[in-house]
């Protein structure tokens, strides 16, 4: 028996140079049978690549079964030259060989952990790209090897580089990479001895050197080397993918910086720069520049001559931008932000049939998307809006299914608002949109677990254990308790314990307590017991109330500002509390902090008037509080921040308390000239907060007020002539 002739094709993975060439050498060279790098498992995928319904960007999956985070995948475009290999092969009935070392010993490999010494030892074409004048290696390739347009001879050019570069850095492989190659020598083995008159090899050009030896090396040797490897059980699938991904992917994949131009590059060799040009065009004239025929005539001239000059067949990526840049007159960061996710990165996602084995968690997905009867929204392209009365029970299973897709980083729905006319908390509004790439995240998200709940709930454990604030972990309750995952609100509750004691923070738990109360009085669909929640009451009001007096001394302006909206809101939210048993903690501590000297002046505005409207403070005590704070020895500033802070949500004070109008209203008379341009603004800011009526009425009452002014202050009355000056001053400040 004959031995079969063996061509050995190295390529480098997503070439489209590479792609064509494989592909024009296969229709001529017509070999019978093809032996391709990708693991074992993956033979029975790859009679599914002429599926007219899988079309790339697409991946391979495979995984163990119980644990999806210990993975590979092999991501493929249209362009890649295993695709257009294992197209051929399929297209042809020709018989196709993976020969790569299974996932099933690969995946355990992979947990082993090696020391990467320098970039040389992760990319060690990247030497080779720098001695050539290149500042990466994938631009060194694309111009030495990709952008050829002749065949003859390239495969074996490139094979001699791979020897000659592989022998003088004389590095030592990876324990991985001797394994590999050691078990494709032994698959070539296998297969030369079979019934074959050509076989024709394609795998990345870097092994090509160790597999020319499989007749020199012996099968002792590779057998003595694979022996004792440990072994997983493996299963696998296709699933989409995208140009971003690719971009980004590293390690088996082989990532590419610029997918969308290599696509071009493909499709159109010669022609890409010009076609790429005008979707350029086309892109910034939506932008509104002005980019014109002559523009584009300039920068493929521009482009080709510096090509020229580099020594390179044809005008690449980097001459384009070049180009580009110089033309347009655009600096080099607005030009990349413009193109680079259409037009060097690209925004294409992939598709996989229905009929394709799916991983855990789509086959959970789809289950739950058929109890919840979300089957039409999820297939639909277009963004549908959704009203779920979740005491309907496939509408609590879509709420629930939902919110447990956002705790994963998947959003297919977004909550909105519920009208003020809907009663009740049991209605949810959702506007829901199913994105390819959702689907991508989806097996991301496998790592986690099987199914949607389980996954969901692992992420949020993992969220929580990190989780530094109690701000944080309320968050974390509610979108817990919202997802239905009840088995981690004991976990939330010692966290939020052990921060309430080792890093009290008054803030965060003033900002706390209106989302404690809202879950509080979530409808009895949600199934967190109360006395669960009760429990962060029980921490969370007591730490406040000891801790507010002292987080209020000697707050300056700024951080004042936003503890007022937070002390208002935590007020309003205690009186929403069934019982209220938490009423007089929280007054009492009102009433320490409004008798603390230091107290910020806007806090203690608005503390007093909640005081007055609970009845805890008569209106006399504030009015002789009053005229202390107006006292000539304060300064004005802190009297108008006094004055924000009390009358905020509390214009009816100053509409209906006469003598309170006429302390402020003489107040303000008394400011002194070089003074009144500071307090301006916090009045404007104030009586900005009054309604229409409020203000009117207000105008109303200065306007027809005949209360005569201290001539040393003002001297004139309010139907004086010259009182026109000042009259449109006051209406500007309320306005």
């Amino acid at each position: 028996m004959s031995v079969p002739e063996i061509q050995f094709l190295g390529i480098r993975h997503h070439g489209p140079g590479s792609a064509r060439r494989i592909l024009r050498f296969l229709e001529k060279w017509q070999p019978d049978a093809i032996i391709i790098e990708a693991p074992a498992e993956t033979s029975d995928l790859f009679a599914s690549v002429n599926d007219p319904g899988l079309i790339p960007p697409i991946a391979l999956l495979l995984y163990e079964p119980l644990q999806l985070k210990n993975s590979l995948i092999l991501p493929f475009a249209h362009f890649s030259p295993e695709w257009i290999a294992i197209s051929f092969a399929n297209s042809r009935g020709i018989p196709l060989i993976p020969f790569d070392l299974p996932a099933a010993l690969m995946l355990p490999l992979s947990q082993e952990t090696e020391i990467i010494r320098d970039d040389y030892v992760k990319d060690p074409l990247s030497q080779v790209a720098q001695l050539s004048g290149y500042t990466d290696s994938e631009r060194w390739w694309e111009h030495t090897f990709e952008q050829i347009r002749e065949d003859e001879d390239v495969f074996k050019g490139l094979q001699d580089v791979m020897i000659e570069v592989r022998s003088q850095l004389n590095r030592t492989e990876s324990r991985e990479t001797l394994l590999r190659e050691a078990w494709m020598r032994q698959l070539i083995r296998s297969e030369m001895a079979k019934n074959y008159n050509k076989i024709a090899v394609v795998c990345g050009a870097w092994h090509i050197p160790a597999l020319l030896e499989w007749n020199k090396i012996t099968a002792k040797q590779d057998k003595s080397l694979l022996t004792g490897l440990s072994k997983v059980k493996i299963a696998g699938t296709w699933i989409p993918w995208s140009y971003d991904r690719l971009a980004r992917q590293s390690g088996y994949g082989a990532g590419i910086l610029a997918p969308a131009w290599y696509e071009m590059l493909y499709n159109h060799q010669v022609d890409a720069p010009s076609i790429w040009l005008i979707h350029i065009a086309k892109l910034f004239r939506k932008e509104g520049f002005d980019v014109s025929p002559a523009h584009l005539q300039a920068i493929l001239a521009l482009s080709s001559n510096l090509s020229y000059l580099r020594d390179k067949p044809d005008a690449g990526l980097d001459e384009l931008q070049l180009a580009l840049e110089s033309v347009l007159q655009l600096p080099k960061d607005i030009l990349i932000a413009k193109i680079q996710s259409k037009w060097i990165i690209g925004d294409k996602v992939g598709q996989v049939p229905a009929n394709i084995p799916q991983t855990p968690l789509q086959s959970d997905l789809n289950k739950q998307i058929k109890t919840a009867r979300l089957k039409n929204e999820f297939e639909s392209t277009q963004s549908i809006r959704k009203q779920l009365d979740v005491r309907v029970n496939a509408n609590r299973m879509a709420s629930l299914l939902l919110h447990q897709l956002n705790i994963l980083e998947i959003p297919w729905g977004t909550l909105e608002a519920v009208s003020d006319q809907v009663k009740g908390g049991f209605h949810e509004n959702w506007r829901l949109k199913w994105r390819p790439i959702y689907t991508i995240e989806l097996i991301d998200k496998g790592m986690w677990g099987n199914t949607i709940a389980g996954a969901a709930e692992k992420k949020m454990e993992a969220a929580i254990l990190n989780a530094s604030d109690t701000l944080t972990l309320v968050h974390y309750l509610e979108k817990c308790v919202l997802a239905g995952i009840e088995n981690l609100v004991d976990t939330l509750s010692l966290k939020m314990r052990s921060l309430a004691v080792d890093i009290p923070d008054i803030s965060q738990f003033l900002q706390s307590l209106p989302i404690l109360v809202r879950i509080m009085r979530y409808p009895s669909h949600r199934t967190v017991y109360p006395e669960k929640l009760h429990q962060w009451l029980n921490t969370i009001i007591p730490a406040i109330c000891s801790g507010l007096p002292q987080a209020t001394y000697q707050l300056a302006d700024e951080p004042a500002e936003i503890m007022e909206q937070q002390i208002s809101d935590a007020h309003a939210a205690i009186y929403l509390l069934e019982g209220n048993e938490f009423v007089s903690l929280w007054e009492n501590a009102l009433l320490t902090t409004t008798q603390l000297d230091g107290v910020n002046m806007r806090i203690n505005g608005l503390v007093m008037r909640l005081l007055l409207e609970r009845d805890r403070l008569d209106i006399d005590f504030i009015l002789t509080k009053m005229t202390l704070i107006f006292s000539k020895g304060n300064e004005p500033l802190q009297v108008g921040a006094w004055l924000e802070g009390f009358f905020k949500r509390g214009v009816y004070l100053l509409q209906y308390q006469q003598e309170m109008f006429d302390l402020i209203n003489q107040w303000i008379t008394d400011i002194k000239e070089d003074h009144f341009p500071e307090v301006l603004p916090l009045l404007r800011r104030t009586f900005s907060l009054f309604n229409a009526g409020a203000k009117q009425e207000i105008w109303e009452k200065v306007t027809q007020s005949k209360q005569e002014i201290q001539r040393t202050t003002f001297p004139y009355q309010l139907n004086d002539p010259h009182t026109k000056d000042f009259l449109p001053l006051f209406q500007q400040i309320l306005c």
